[in-house]
């Protein structure tokens, strides 16, 4: 893997000055090359054994994808959000302006008919999320690098602990058999988005891919049903109408196979 072109902290002076300094969040700065001596990790996927997952250039997602942190700077960064320490009360009332599940820079979720803004985001089989609910001005964040069980699930269960109420241990993917997998291969287009998806399999094992970008693994709830967790994607197929619904931030979009 190549060095990064961005340099850790050189061209980003405003990102350091305005946020990382002042709230002391000393874990949090931008990825270069994955450096274990300096008590970093690599990604790791459950493929019958544990697999090491291969890097990117950090310099190709730039900060969509190459801000390291911990699940405290999180909690830190969001809190002080909400507390108008980084911006004003009128640009926090924008940002959580939602549309379709969407704001800006925040997406909007309930859990037990309370609501809570926050953002969600992975890259090479790492994951994070945070979330942040006024009402009881609590932040809650988690992040992984070898994820096995359901990122909704985990965070379902970690907030039904905090509120009080019932939960259930995730449950991991199954097994489908080859031949049924078969019947999702495709291309997929939507009238709702300007998107292709392509269906692929290998190994018996199903992959989605945005053009333009990597292909990734569809973990199998069921026969029919698959996740992509990093991205908090559900997929549903219907073989006989060729069709595919793919859920994401609350939102239902409607795929057809091409051809078909």
């Amino acid at each position: 893997m190549k060095m990064s072109i961005f340099e850790p902290y050189s061209k980003w002076g405003a990102y350091r000055s305005r946020i990382t300094d002042p709230l002391k969040m000393n874990h949090t700065y931008v990825g270069v090359e994955i450096n274990p001596s300096k008590n970093e990790c690599y990604s790791y996927a459950y493929n019958g054994v544990w697999e090491q997952r291969e890097e990117r250039d950090m310099s190709m997602p730039g900060g969509a994808g190459n801000i390291v942190s911990t699940p405290n700077d999180l909690v830190v960064f969001i809190t002080a959000l909400f507390n108008h320490k980084l911006v004003s009360d009128s640009s926090l009332k924008k940002m959580k302006s939602i549309k379709n599940g969407i704001g800006m820079g925040l997406n909007e979720y309930e859990f037990n008919g309370v609501i809570a803004y926050g953002h969600l985001g992975g890259i090479d089989g790492f994951s994070a999320v945070m979330g942040y609910f006024p009402m009881d001005s609590m932040a809650i964040s988690y992040t992984t690098n070898g994820q096995f069980y359901a990122l909704k699930d985990i965070m379902l269960g970690c907030l039904a602990i905090c509120f009080n109420k019932p939960y259930k241990l995730p449950s991991s993917s199954i097994l489908v058999r080859k031949d049924i997998l078969e019947k999702f291969i495709g291309d997929y287009t939507s009238e709702q988005l300007p998107v292709k998806i392509k269906i692929t399999m290998k190994d018996s094992q199903l992959y989605a891919k945005f053009k333009g970008e990597e292909p990734f693994k569809l973990e199998a709830k069921g026969n029919n049903k698959f996740s992509y967790e990093e991205g908090d994607i559900q997929v549903v197929f219907n073989a006989d109408t060729n069709e595919m619904t793919m859920r994401q931030v609350g939102k239902v979009f409607l795929f057809r196979r091409k051809g078909k």
